[in-house]
């Protein structure tokens, strides 16, 4: 998501959370617009100010989804000095998910 204020930014990542909430609930083809904007708090139209449609949604919720996936590993290899270790921690994040 590239969006030229931070305001604009929190506000595309909260609905893309809440849209990542409903597609893990109920699936792309079950996840509606109508319960998207009422997860986030927002009517349906606020979706599209900041989203072309349902598709380019999902992939945002995506791009959160790895973006936090990546922020986790990036804290275990700075909290974690051994190589040997890391890469135990890592799987066990990966087998987490």
């Amino acid at each position: 998501m590239n969006f030229t204020t931070p305001k604009r930014a929190d506000k595309a990542r909260e609905i893309a959370l809440a849209a990542l909430d409903q597609f893990t609930q109920k699936g792309f083809v079950s996840a509606s617009l109508e319960h998207i904007a009422a997860a986030a708090g927002i009517g349906k139209s606020t979706i599209y100010e900041y989203f072309k449609n349902k598709e380019e949604l999902f992939i945002a919720a995506v791009e959160e989804t790895m973006e936090m996936w990546f922020n986790d590993i990036r804290k275990i290899c700075d909290r974690t000095a051994d190589p040997i270790e890391r890469i135990d921690r890592i799987a066990n994040e990966v087998m987490d998910c």
